[in-house]
């Protein structure tokens, strides 16, 4: 499940093990939204599907001050800007995966790295990154690496001189904290 943030462009995403999920990992975005910065959630636009009408997610937008609109199932030209996104975080994913040559299982990390590209890179006449918009610091982009490539985590527990001090593994993006 893909989240934006309509006025920096700023995605979340949840990958779901069932569509039941949707709504509390909604409601735990919003919260943490309205927390972590200085704007608040007025307005939220979705899908007219069942995972979207439950009480409890209802309930909470009223409770919260939030105007509920949903969008004419088919028309997806209503949802203009995230059905835009989602196919261009869709393809970022698919080709992180194809170019890595990595098994298909482990779309959920290839999707949050595409993520955390399309947050850490400037979009249209903007010069800010989502990222910046959000939070007000700069994007540290640093920490980003090739999806799949080689790395190696230190296993500090080893002290031998002739003992390997590092093992392995694949790359499949930083965390989200």
């Amino acid at each position: 499940m893909l989240i934006q943030y309509h006025y920096s462009s700023s995605i979340t995403i949840y990958p779901l093990r069932n569509k039941s999920e949707a709504g509390g990992f909604l409601i735990d975005w919003i919260r943490k939204f309205n927390n972590l910065t200085k704007y608040k959630a007025k307005r939220v636009r979705m899908d007219n599907v069942r995972e979207f009408m439950a009480t409890t997610l209802k309930n909470s937008f009223v409770e919260s001050g939030i105007t509920h609109e949903t969008i004419v199932p088919y028309e997806h030209h209503q949802a203009g800007k995230i059905e835009c996104t989602n196919r261009k975080i869709a393809e970022a994913a698919i080709s992180l995966l194809t170019k890595s040559n990595l098994n298909l299982n482990l779309w959920p990390y290839a999707f949050r790295q595409a993520v955390s590209v399309f947050n850490h890179v400037p979009h249209g006449m903007d010069i800010k990154t989502p990222y910046e918009i959000v939070t007000t610091q700069k994007s540290y982009l640093s920490i980003l690496r090739v999806f799949g490539s080689k790395s190696f985590v230190h296993n500090l527990t080893l002290q031998k001189d002739r003992t390997p001090n590092a093992k392995e593994l694949v790359h499949l993006g930083v965390a989200e904290n």
